[in-house]
């Protein structure tokens, strides 16, 4: 594990040792006092795209503010054929929002979320039309196996039921193989303002064929 703290602000030397392949460096931890904005979030995602790094598995760099098209570039890096292959991800602010959300995510979608195992979209400011691109870029997903949404109050019953409706547009209810969320192990969306109709969309959404119910 790599932490981006320290007595210098500036990302440099970590992202550095990203474009060199140090192989010391799986997981890239760049907390909150660092200098992470667009300008570095489009250099990690031009070294990832070309598939530089074959070390990097995990980014942490939540506690940012990044640009909806920043972000853009990293999802696009992340479904890029060449990309680097990370499979957890943690990114952004409170004021990430619906843009910044569906931004990143669209890329990612025309793959069904990639390598991606784990994502961390927590306190980043989302409502309904993030938890609808979540919904379609992660719910056919046979990699995905963590989700975290924990402190979006802007996600209520509206905001569950178009998550779990994008999620299970293309599910076949006689098939389980192809239910939403097919390996997810753990979800989190406490903090929320979910009430019984959301909840009755999330467990349908999971439950489509399914004998194990995620832990959330």
């Amino acid at each position: 594990m790599v932490w981006g703290s320290g007595g210098f602000k500036s990302c440099e030397a970590l992202l550095d040792r990203v474009e060199k392949n140090d192989p010391k460096l799986v997981e890239l931890v760049i907390l909150p006092m660092k200098t992470f904005g667009d300008a570095e979030v489009e250099r990690l995602a031009n070294i990832l795209s070309k598939g530089v790094n074959t070390h990097l598995k995990f980014i942490s760099a939540s506690g940012h503010g990044i640009s909806a098209s920043a972000l853009k570039k990293l999802g696009q890096a992340l479904a890029a054929p060449s990309s680097s292959k990370i499979c957890s991800i943690a990114i952004g602010n409170e004021n990430m929002g619906d843009e910044g959300v569906e931004s990143f995510c669209q890329p990612i979608s025309e793959i069904n979320g990639g390598f991606i195992e784990s994502v961390d979209f927590s306190f980043k400011g989302i409502k309904d039309v993030g938890a609808s691109a979540i919904g379609s870029t992660f719910g056919q997903s046979k990699i995905l196996k963590r989700l975290d949404l924990y402190r979006n109050p802007g996600i209520g019953d509206d905001g569950m039921v178009k998550l779990c409706s994008s999620a299970s547009s293309h599910c076949n209810r006689d098939n389980y193989k192809s239910h939403a969320f097919r390996v997810l192990e753990f979800l989190d969306i406490a903090e929320n303002q979910i009430g019984p109709a959301g909840v009755k969309a999330l467990v349908d959404c999971l439950t489509i064929g399914v004998e194990n119910v995620p832990r959330f």
